[in-house]
């Protein structure tokens, strides 16, 4: 359901009409467009924007882009170069080849083929909090630009400003100790004092690591909580990489409820409250 989640602070309480929503609702790319983004119903079997689920909501952006490999432009920027300084006897300038590379572009763009993806948004009204499921900062800011147009205004800050540094924190768990609900899960990253990189992966805790972490700053870890999720925590605070556990998955509605869209309800709550739960545990530890 949620690989990812970059959490941000609603300053004040937003309210998701889905008439609002659906004035920015998802249109493919026409033959000129390198790429449209907007919403879809979060339930396919439903028309509806806005996902209302116990005390929060979900919204789901869809994105086109049209991809052009750079081979094809350059073969065609070049043919094309090629045939105008034959025909006319000169030699194109900087800016003229840039001209008539747009050109191209432009020819190529019905021939293009198109990438989709989804990007979700948790609206946890009763916490005021927005989250995306994207580990990409540059993801999450477009995703909320478009909400924000939508809404007229969206005034969040990012979550995770904590008097003591996440990295300084986590930092303590692997040189000291880890919180009694989480356990290391393999994944470390390090940045010692002479700003070099260590990584391991699927690692257990050993000596080399505290050491390094002793003398440097962890940036990312992976971690079990309560042999629920099991995730990797950055210094910037996002949660990448959500894996559920068996124990969790087998309490979905999938064969307990013969409705699609009460299933999908059953599974958003289980879900966002085993997440939510996840988040206070972290925040404990945080202040």
């Amino acid at each position: 359901m949620f690989k990812s989640l970059m959490i941000f602070k609603l300053k004040q309480a937003i309210e998701l009409s889905n008439d609002v929503i659906a004035a920015e609702k998802f249109m493919p790319c026409e033959s000129q467009d390198l790429v449209k983004m907007g919403f879809v119903p979060p339930l396919d079997i439903s028309e509806s924007y806005v996902h209302n689920f116990g005390k929060s909501s979900l919204l789901v952006i869809r994105k086109e882009e049209k991809i052009l490999p750079s081979s094809v432009i350059a073969k065609a920027v070049y043919d094309r170069i090629q045939e105008i300084e034959n025909a006319r006897n000169i030699k194109l300038s900087k800016a003229e080849r840039a001209t008539v590379k747009q050109e191209v572009i432009v020819t190529l763009m019905p021939r293009a083929f198109s990438k989709f993806t989804q990007v979700k948004i948790w609206v946890d009204h009763e916490n005021e909090r927005i989250s995306v499921d994207t580990s990409s900062a540059k993801q999450a800011e477009l995703v909320l630009g478009l909400l924000r147009r939508v809404l007229g205004s969206l005034p969040v800050v990012p979550f995770g400003m904590f008097e003591t540094p996440v990295s300084r924190t986590i930092t303590n768990w692997v040189t000291n100790e880890f919180p009694h609900y989480l356990e290391f899960d393999g994944k470390l990253k390090i940045v010692d004092e002479d700003n070099a990189t260590a990584t391991f992966k699927d690692s257990d805790l050993n000596d080399e690591m505290v050491e390094l972490a002793c003398s440097g700053e962890v940036k990312q870890i992976g971690l079990n909580w309560r042999e629920k999720i099991n995730f990797v925590l950055d210094e910037d605070f996002k949660v990448k990489n959500i894996k559920f556990s068996e124990f969790v998955l087998d309490q979905r509605a999938d064969d307990k409820c013969d409705d699609y869209a009460q299933r999908f309800d059953a599974d958003l709550i289980l879900y966002t409250a085993e997440l939510n739960d996840l988040i206070a545990d972290l925040v404990k530890t945080m202040e």
